[in-house]
């Protein structure tokens, strides 16, 4: 084995080198060696020199070195362990004989709280944005161009004022046209001579006589009621016929035919295929045929369908009674608008301007429908507010029914929250809310429950219906878009006799607290801790607490209370209690008692039977627990059961 330090030679000492075998040296009375510039190699143990005698190898005798080498540096190993597992036992025995021996002093931690007598209510909370409650929006109501735009948003309208003017030329154009109209229907029955013996019928419109009903002596109105007409006119010219085409009949729309019939032949087009092409209707541009003849329908010299000869455009002639007199035109005829058809005797007057009245009728009907769309060319505020959002700017082109504009109406508000399945059960349309802002902290508002969505939304295995809350935000800077909470009472007592919920037990199926016995330490004359019957906190800070702690899947709510008179309490989100030192009591003795649990929150619970007034409960503070790790019935007299 080489020594070497910084790769110089070592000198062992006298004895190392004695047991080397190395050369003595001056000081031992024997001249030195000179050592050489490179390491020596060390001189082999004399047992391994010995071994080497015997016939071994120098090899053999440094392997079982190593070996011994590296038994002795396990067994320091296992001693080293050895120490540190018997110090830690120690400590361990001396830690648990220290916490029994203050365990013995000092026994179990208890809170005492003394059953109370006061309001008590239940809240669940959520959080959302607020929205106005009234947010007309105003459409257009014709179509048009922006001419003038007379306010902005932000600017306060009265209901009725002028928002904005559209033009449009087209509607005035209606609107003057139905005005003659209807002057001309006032002009005729001006007109008409009351007691008139002899009436005349009229061509309402321009066109080709196709069908005459009367003759000369026929009562017109039996006629009229036989054929729903006294005559037919054509007035666009064309005739068409309705047919099925043939199996293979390669018809395109547009495409040209031709229509047979008795005596005559015209070209048509093919202007309306329906029914997956098993429909086809054929015009012809000519109204000179016989109205209801048989025709065929013909494709490069085949027939494709058969069918009846209609007219493209019926109008039919009315008359009210009167006795035929003379028949002025026949069939085939062209005729002008309002030229004489045919004159009646004895025709009544009440007839023709009862015609006349309901044809002004339908015409003043007419007119009005096209100055409203006039008077929708002017844009006016449906209601007293703001101009919330404008969606329009001076020369832009509008449609019929686009949005405008909006108006906030008044300082309603709305907000919406969304409530865990598991609480908006207990939730219903009325229920005092109390609403909480985030930009207005020191703000705290009274609405109801407006509304509760029948259809929840889920994520994660948790589902949450949204809940609407109203509320009047007059004169409070309230504005749409500002963040908010909602505190909702769902359940309420005027006067509970009321406990902590941790001095709850649940033993099976009966729930019971621990009553402290005669051997207890006596009732605290302080109150415990956040009681609610004198804690002062506001209650939207206890609702913006208990959203804080309790919130889930993006504000879904939790449970807590408030104090039902307004004067403060403390909901789910309160401080942990701190029991005081007069407030908690060594382990003495205590009766599990039954009780029957009302209304609760995550603070207190409501004792509708079996506890009195006064009567003072016990529960362990948070993290105590027996020094044996006994059960929790320990120290517990049962009603009933001797110890």
């Amino acid at each position: 084995m080489n020594e070497r330090v910084n790769d110089l030679p070592v000198r062992p000492t006298a004895r190392r080198r004695a047991a080397l075998d190395y050369p003595p040296t001056v000081s031992e009375g024997r001249e030195a060696e000179t050592l050489p510039a490179v390491t020596r190699q060390r001189q082999p143990h004399r047992g391994a020199a010995e071994a080497a005698s015997r016939g071994g190898s120098s090899n053999g005798g440094k392997s079982k070195a190593k070996k011994r080498g590296r038994a002795g540096r396990a067994s320091k190993r296992i001693a080293i362990i050895v120490i540190i597992l018997a110090v830690g036992a120690g400590g361990f025995m001396y830690w648990r004989a220290s916490r029994a021996s203050r365990s013995a002093a000092g026994g179990q931690t208890w809170i005492q709280a003394a059953a109370r007598q006061g309001p008590l209510d239940v809240t669940v909370y959520g959080s959302g944005m607020i929205q106005a409650a009234s947010q007309p929006v105003v459409l257009a109501g014709t179509e048009g161009t922006v001419q003038s735009l007379r306010v902005s948003v932000g600017d306060t309208a009265q209901k009725g004022g002028v928002l904005a003017i559209l033009t449009n030329s087209a509607v005035d154009d209606d609107v003057r046209n139905k005005e003659y109209a209807l002057w001309d229907l006032d002009r005729k029955i001006t007109d008409a001579a009351a007691g008139a013996e002899v009436g005349s019928v009229k061509a309402p419109s321009a066109g080709r006589v196709m069908k005459l009903y009367v003759q000369t002596g026929d009562d017109a109105l039996a006629v009229y009621r036989e054929h729903s007409a006294v005559a037919v006119l054509s007035i666009d010219g064309r005739m068409k016929v309705e047919f099925e085409p043939a199996e293979g009949a390669q018809l395109t729309l547009g495409g040209s035919v031709t229509v047979s019939g008795d005596g005559f032949s015209r070209a048509a087009v093919i202007t309306e295929l329906y029914l997956h092409d098993t429909r086809a209707v054929a015009t012809v541009l000519d109204d000179t045929l016989p109205m209801d003849a048989q025709v065929t329908v013909g494709l490069n010299g085949f027939e494709v369908g058969r069918g009846v000869l209609e007219i493209n455009k019926p109008m039919a002639v009315s008359a009210f009674g009167g006795t035929v007199r003379d028949v002025r035109v026949k069939e085939g005829d062209q005729v002008a608008q309002r030229s004489t058809l045919f004159t009646l005797d004895n025709a009544p007057n009440s007839l023709e301007m009862e015609s006349l009245r309901m044809q002004r009728e339908a015409a003043a009907d007419a007119l009005a429908k096209a100055r409203e769309a006039r008077e929708a060319l002017i844009v006016t505020a449906p209601c007293d507010g703001v101009i919330a959002t404008l969606n329009i700017a001076e020369g832009d082109a509008v449609k019929k029914d686009q949005n405008l504009l909006s108006v906030l109406e008044g300082e309603e508000m709305r907000l919406t929250i969304a409530i865990d399945e598991l609480d908006v059960v207990k939730v219903e349309s009325g229920q005092p809310v109390t609403i909480s802002v985030d930009a207005l902290p020191q703000l705290s508002l009274r609405g109801e429950v407006e509304k509760i969505a029948p259809v929840g939304s889920g994520g994660g295995g948790v589902s949450t219906y949204d809940v609407s809350l109203r509320f009047e935000a007059s004169g409070t800077g309230v504005k749409p878009g500002m963040n908010a909470s909602g505190a909702v009472r769902v359940a309420y007592a005027d006067s509970a006799l009321y406990v902590p919920v941790e001095a709850l037990m649940t033993i099976g199926n009966q729930t019971f607290v621990r009553v402290a016995g005669s051997s207890g330490t006596p009732a605290a004359t302080q109150p415990p801790q956040n009681d609610p019957a004198v804690d002062g906190q506001n209650n939207a800070d206890a609702a913006a607490q208990t959203q804080n702690r309790r919130s889930q899947n993006g504000g879904a709510a939790g449970s807590g209370y408030n104090r039902a008179d307004g004067t403060g309490a403390v909901g789910a989100g309160a401080q942990q209690r701190q029991p005081s030192a007069s407030q908690q009591a060594a382990a003495g003795e205590g009766t599990l008692r039954p009780v029957t649990v009302g209304i609760r929150n995550d603070d207190y619970a409501e004792i509708t039977s079996g506890l009195s007034a006064g009567e003072v409960v016990m529960y362990q503070a948070a993290g105590s627990s027996s020094s044996g790790g006994g059960s929790i019935l320990s120290g517990i007299r049962m009603p009933g059961l001797t110890r």
